[in-house]
């Protein structure tokens, strides 16, 4: 690519025969025959291509994730799912000895009946003038705390029993039946399997092109290693603010809904393929010949204009001043004074005058 300040020689060089032993383009025009029609090779202005598709390696990784734990301790009594296997939500996964629990349950439970029945005595007794009202808040408050106690049993005991908390898979199991484990001690790996994340590293030097504020402008298309021939979409997530462990890159998120006729797990390997815009702030880019531009003597004074000739209805030209972006393998890049669908002169004529009939050689769109 060759950037603006570069052009200027370009055209020199390339409108040379333009230039050399000439006039001006409006001495030109004085000198032209008007009732000459020339034959010309006319093309319609298409949008320049702002998007240039790159690929990246990258590696699978589950959207929603959890470590699954008990908050209770205890010694396993039942390990109901294997590795790989699909859980529904709310489904029960495993089981702790619970005896140890629902005693404490018993236990409470007598607590809070006997501490209900004589705070209930004494109420009536208080009610009689026959006992005092200290007494009567001394066992309210028993009461109260028995009441607690047992809630707090049956909740433990209720946290004996672990339980899917959405629809997902076992993505690995870290204990055995029969083991002993702590409070809140990893149980089993947990994996929402229907939505993934694909993530890769973005180099530094395409960091500015990427602009997660304007996420049209990414199509994402995801490859697996395992699947080579089945292209799955993906959305824009996020992307890291900070390099990816001081590297010169960083981390890119998207995701994917897995289709249920595949097997996708955590740490695959997949290509994403993504368009990035040459530059998201030009979006009004056309591109045409660049044997279409040519510039005026003014060049060697280093203030060059670019123009183009511009064919109307009626096939008559005007010269037609454009603002120069850029040189592409293939053309010019044009950043304002043409529009998409107007007809111009693949290739500038040495002489051509403002107003002049041509005959359109052929109509090709693009160039």
């Amino acid at each position: 690519m060759i950037d603006v300040k570069n052009h200027k020689l370009l055209l020199a060089l390339m409108g040379s025969s333009v230039l050399f032993g000439c006039k001006t383009q409006q001495q030109e025009s004085a000198e032209q025959e008007p009732s000459l029609i020339r034959p010309a090779k006319v093309i319609t202005v298409e949008a320049a291509n702002p998007n240039s598709e790159r690929r990246f390696s990258a590696v699978i990784g589950a959207e929603q994730s959890t470590e699954l734990a008990f908050r209770v301790n205890g010694q396993v009594d039942l390990l109901d799912v294997v590795e790989g296997q699909k859980v529904k939500k709310g489904e029960l996964i495993a089981t702790l000895d619970d005896t140890d629990f629902t005693i404490l349950v018993d236990n409470a439970s007598a607590k809070y009946d006997l501490a209900l029945a004589q705070y209930k005595r004494i109420q009536r007794l208080t009610n009689k003038g026959l006992a005092s009202k200290s007494e009567a808040d001394t066992l309210l408050a028993q009461m109260l705390v028995a009441k607690a106690t047992l809630e707090q049993a049956n909740q433990s005991l209720k946290y004996t029993e672990l339980r899917a908390p959405f629809e997902g898979v076992v993505a690995k199991n870290h204990v055995e039946q029969h083991d002993h484990i702590a409070v809140a001690q990893p149980i089993l790996s947990f994996q929402n399997e229907s939505l993934q994340e694909v993530s890769f590293d973005l180099p530094e030097k395409l960091v500015e092109r990427f602009d997660p504020g304007k996420l049209i402008n990414f199509n994402a298309k995801v490859v697996l290693d395992a699947y080579p021939n089945t292209q799955i979409e993906a959305q824009f997530k996020e992307m890291q603010k900070n390099s990816s462990h001081g590297a010169l890159s960083y981390r890119v998120t998207f995701s994917m809904l897995s289709p249920d006729s595949l097997r996708i797990l955590p740490g695959m390997s997949a290509d994403l393929s993504l368009s990035l815009p040459q530059n998201l702030a030009q979006a009004e880019l056309v591109k045409v010949p660049l044997a279409a531009v040519f510039s005026d003597e003014k060049i060697a004074l280093g203030d060059s204009k670019s123009f183009v000739w511009v064919v109307d209805d009626s096939n008559q030209v005007a010269q037609q001043e454009v603002e120069f972006n850029r040189i592409e393998h293939d053309g010019a890049v044009i950043a304002g004074g043409l529009s998409v669908g107007q007809r111009i002169i693949a290739a500038a004529p040495t002489r051509m005058a403002q107003g002049q009939e041509i005959k359109p050689m052929a109509r090709e769109r693009g160039l």
